[in-house]
């Protein structure tokens, strides 16, 4: 929660910023991230009780959304993917993002997709959301 830097993988300075926020009693996360070239974007997570899963759902200016589910691994890692969501459609990409805690306070982000479930190939994988907030 707060504002976060954006680091690429293999980059040494920020690209884009990400501003989190609890709403709503605290029971959805917001996201406003924009990049240094103009792209923005946002979403809203929330933990589904019925379904006993978390939710992304993710809108960019480009009009793209994704739809994305899921929970904490047995790593803590926080994985979420559009594969099993009732939105899914066979012939679908399929997107996975998961968030990994580092020990330095940052989380590091990393994106995978596929087309025929596969070998997932890197889509903004490897980002570093530095911390602590700034």
């Amino acid at each position: 929660i707060g504002t976060w830097d954006v680091t690429a993988a293999g980059q040494d300075q920020p690209s884009a910023v990400n501003r989190i926020s609890r709403e709503h009693g605290g029971c959805v996360i917001h996201e406003d991230y924009s990049t240094k070239g103009g792209y923005t974007g946002m979403s809203m997570s929330f933990y589904d009780a019925a379904r006993k899963k978390w939710h992304q759902t993710w809108m960019g200016a480009d009009g793209g959304a994704l739809f994305i589910e899921g929970g904490l691994n047995e790593r803590g890692e926080m994985v979420l993917s559009n594969r099993n969501t009732p939105y899914f459609k066979e012939g679908m990409k399929i997107n996975r993002v998961t968030w990994t805690p580092m020990a330095d306070g940052s989380v590091r982000q990393h994106w995978q997709a596929s087309k025929d479930g596969g070998i997932q190939s890197r889509l903004r994988g490897g980002q570093a959301i530095s911390g602590p907030p700034i």
